[in-house]
């Protein structure tokens, strides 16, 4: 087993960190549902055990909640913005070949250095190398800097589940509360005319943690805008909403 941490400039304050994860399956696999929910949901339930210490009170009343780091990263108990999500492609691989790698990625909003610690201990340790019955081993654990550059882009495809047509007010919804609870350094969009058109109703697949189910409902679209707007790049690569952490709010230029 490599497990190669990469800090760079951590002590700077970077909005995103990517975390990439590399399973060697061994006897390949043959996964029964969505391998990426899988294992986000694994992971925010194993954040759960370690620390929730009122267990016998709902998130929302707990008079603990303050000082919680669960509820703290999971954005209130995804009330709001969580600022650790996982990769989810609409279309994820299910067979594996024998020594094929399994790749996951998590991404860090803000200087959450825990994550990286208890995403260690959760791949070493707690999952005693199996997943959904599959024997696997660590290969490596990386993470990095997100890009911080901006691309500038007068239209955007929303192709996987948004909460709302009402795209500017949940992106500054999302990004300012990245920027007062994790410490990120993100700029509003300005009002823009927008025009959105291909409204479709969408639903994706839920999970159901230990303290919530979440079921993804909304709409997908296509927005243009009357002038070229910036957007960072690595918003582009977590999406934008409440359903970003699971893959919803996907954003296609």
């Amino acid at each position: 087993m490599i497990v190669n941490v990469i800090y760079q400039d951590l002590l700077r304050l970077n909005p995103m960190k990517k975390i990439e994860i590399e399973l060697i399956l061994p006897q390949g696999a043959l996964f029964y549902q969505n391998i990426n929910l899988f294992i986000y949901k694994q992971y925010i339930n194993f954040l759960y055990k370690l620390n929730c210490f009122v267990v016998d009170q709902k998130c929302c009343s707990c008079p603990l909640s303050k000082e919680c780091y669960y509820y703290h990263c999971t954005g209130e108990n995804f009330k709001y913005y969580p600022n650790i999500l996982i990769e989810n492609p609409i279309f994820t691989q299910a067979i594996f070949q024998k020594e094929e790698v399994l790749k996951i990625s998590f991404f860090i909003i803000g200087e959450d250095i825990k994550h990286m610690n208890y995403i260690n201990l959760f791949f070493q340790s707690y999952l005693n190398q199996k997943i959904q019955g599959y024997f696997f081993y660590l290969k490596n654990i990386n993470m990095i800097d997100c890009n911080q550059k901006n691309i500038s882009l007068n239209h955007i495809m929303i192709s996987s589940c948004i909460k709302t047509t009402h795209f500017t007010d949940e992106y500054n919804q999302m990004i300012n509360y990245y920027n007062k609870h994790y410490l990120a350094q993100y700029n509003n969009l300005s009002n823009y005319m927008v025009d959105i058109k291909n409204i479709k109703h969408s639903q994706q697949e839920g999970i159901q943690f230990k303290t919530k189910k979440i079921v993804p409902r909304g709409f997908t679209y296509q927005i243009s805008f009357n002038e070229d707007i910036n957007i960072p790049l690595d918003i582009l690569y977590i999406g934008i909403g409440h359903f970003n952490f699971i893959g919803g709010g996907e954003l296609e230029t």
